[in-house]
């Protein structure tokens, strides 16, 4: 069993590693909560290349 927030800290982790914005929580209504996540498709698939490049070296 893992540990209780795991997926949330993952998330602030993966995000902070791509130099991506931190996702923001709100609760549009008592029985909702929203996540959003923003994304820079662009440099995230830049360094994802990257990675695969040292990857691939080692």
């Amino acid at each position: 069993m893992g540990e209780l927030n795991e997926g949330v800290n993952r998330i602030y982790d993966e995000m902070a590693d791509f130099n991506l914005n931190e996702p923001t929580y709100s609760q549009p209504n008592p029985y909702a909560l929203q996540l959003k996540l923003e994304n820079n498709y662009a440099s995230r698939r830049l360094r994802m290349d990257d990675h695969v490049d040292d990857l691939e070296k080692n």
